[in-house]
């Protein structure tokens, strides 16, 4: 699926930005008598010119009034990202396993039946934001989730568990789209795919890192912990 993503990635064309920043070109000056027949700087000029043309086709062009808010989101999702990373599906599998010792059968159903439901919850979430507004939708299913996320541990039966695990697979992914709206209203039409794609870069980043303090608690039967912190930092945030 990767390598098929990739081939698509190749297959688009620049006519996919609607917005694209134009060039300034370059005003013809009129010749008069004191102008050179033969401009000796015109390479190196020329040179230079497409010297800064490659770099600016391979970085990402970001405008100074836009810089602040990079920075703060970049932080805000890169925290997000590593709370959310102390408690992925694969630690809750095992949290499952461990503490209930369901078999590898009912976990399948388990997860089958949570990814459904997260996954049908995601076409409630525009008309949530519609009708409440993007920071509201965000808010009012994030904190739900994240509660639900935390009380996961706290009991010792697995029928109680669970359905703290429905509901939190109810809501948990509730919050992508009205985010990526909100993100894409106010990032400027030039930079927003580039900026898009460093948050992706900070969330993927961020997110690899926080498995480890989970298996550093996990080893020492302290996995509830790591969920109470993935659970208090989503909440925060």
């Amino acid at each position: 699926m990767g390598a098929l993503k990739l081939a698509l990635v190749f297959l688009l064309s620049k006519e996919t930005e609607n917005d694209r920043p134009e060039e300034p070109s370059s005003p013809l000056l009129p010749a008069t008598e004191i102008t050179p027949l033969l401009d000796t700087a015109a390479p190196a000029v020329r040179t230079s010119s497409t010297t800064r043309g490659r770099l600016k086709s391979i970085l990402p062009t970001i405008e100074p009034q836009s810089r602040s808010t990079v920075i703060s989101l970049s932080l805000l999702f890169g925290l997000d990202a590593f709370s959310s990373g102390l408690a992925p599906l694969s630690w809750i599998t095992y949290f499952f396993q461990w503490r209930f010792d369901l078999s590898e059968s009912t976990l399948g159903s388990v997860f089958f039946t949570a990814s459904i439901i997260s996954a049908g919850s995601m076409l409630l979430a525009s008309s949530l934001a519609r009708r409440f507004g993007n920071i509201n939708t965000m808010v009012f299913t994030h904190l739900p989730s994240a509660v639900f996320l935390a009380l996961i541990p706290m009991t010792g039966d697995v029928s109680v568990s669970l359905t703290f695990l429905i509901l939190r697979s109810c809501m948990q992914s509730m919050d992508g789209p009205p985010r990526s709206t909100f993100l894409s209203a106010i990032l400027l039409p030039s930079e927003r795919t580039a900026i898009l794609g460093w948050f992706n870069v900070v969330k993927s980043i961020a997110q690899s890192l926080s498995p480890v303090v989970t298996g550093v608690l996990a080893d020492k039967r302290l996995f509830w912990v790591a969920i109470f912190i993935c659970r208090c930092a989503e909440g925060s945030l």
